[in-house]
C-alpha cells in the first residue's frame, strides 16, 4: 500500500487534500500501468509534485486575494482611493508561495520527461 506523502512528512492532511492526492495518484498508476517498483516511484513522484503544486498555488491564490481584501479595507478606513501596494513582507510571501508552486511544476514536468511520457 502506498505511503501517503503527507504522513510520510509528517504534515497532517485534511481527508479532502488526501483523498484527493490518492485520486490523483490511481489516476495516474491507471493512465501508465506502472510495471515494476521504479516506475511505480516514478508514479509516486508525479503525484507528489502535481499535489504540491496545486497546493501551493492554492495557497498563493488565497493569500493574495486576503491581502487585497486587506488593503481594500486599509484604503477605505483611510478615506483614500485606489490600490495600495502590499508591504514588502506581504509582497515577499506572495512570491515565494509562487516560486514553490512553480519548483513544484518544474519537478512535475521533469518527472514526467522521466516517464517518456
Amino acid at each position: 500500500m502506498r505511503q501517503p506523502w503527507g504522513k510520510s512528512s509528517g504534515y497532517d492532511l485534511k481527508p479532502y487534500a488526501l483523498a484527493q492526492y490518492l485520486a490523483v495518484g490511481e489516476s495516474f498508476a491507471d493512465q501508465w500501468q506502472p510495471q515494476g517498483g521504479i516506475e511505480s516511484a516514478m508514479i509516486e513522484m508525479l503525484a507528489v509534485a502535481f499535489s504540491l503544486q496545486m497546493c501551493w498555488s492554492g495557497i498563493a491564490h488565497d493569500l493574495a486575494r486576503e491581502h487585497m481584501m486587506i488593503n481594500a479595507r486599509r484604503s477605505s478606513a483611510n478615506a483614500s482611493s485606489g490600490w495600495k501596494s502590499p508591504y514588502q513582507t506581504e509582497a515577499d510571501a506572495v512570491d515565494q508561495e509562487h516560486r514553490l508552486a512553480d519548483g513544484y511544476n518544474q519537478q512535475f514536468v521533469e518527472s514526467c520527461v522521466n516517464c517518456e511520457i
